[in-house]
């Protein structure tokens, strides 16, 4: 849907430019009209910036999104405290184990 109007804003910003381009060769002194050509060109320019803005954010959020997932990963991968500390007893000799535990 986004695509949809950004085509609508770029065909009605393309349509407005060619009227006033063809007053501009009719009257190429027109303050008025000079200043709406301005106008017209800093619209296209703010909202080409402003959709660039969003591709980037949208683009960090992703890599956010994949950096918090690996590290979720990660995390889910190590061990908890009770399992390491499990893991630390029942190492080595099996009667060393059990009195650690007793």
């Amino acid at each position: 849907m986004k695509d949809f109007q950004s085509i609508k804003y770029y065909s009605a910003m393309e349509a407005a430019n060619e009227v006033v381009s063809k007053w501009l060769e009719a009257k190429p002194d027109n303050k008025e009209l000079n200043a709406v050509a301005e106008a017209l060109i800093q619209s296209v320019f703010y909202t080409n910036q402003l959709e660039l803005d969003y591709k980037s954010v949208g683009y960090a959020v992703r890599d956010a999104k994949r950096i918090a997932n690996s590290l979720k990963a990660k995390l889910d991968e190590k061990p908890s405290e009770v399992e390491l500390k499990f893991m630390q007893m029942t190492e080595g000799d099996e009667n060393d184990a059990i009195n650690a535990i007793l």
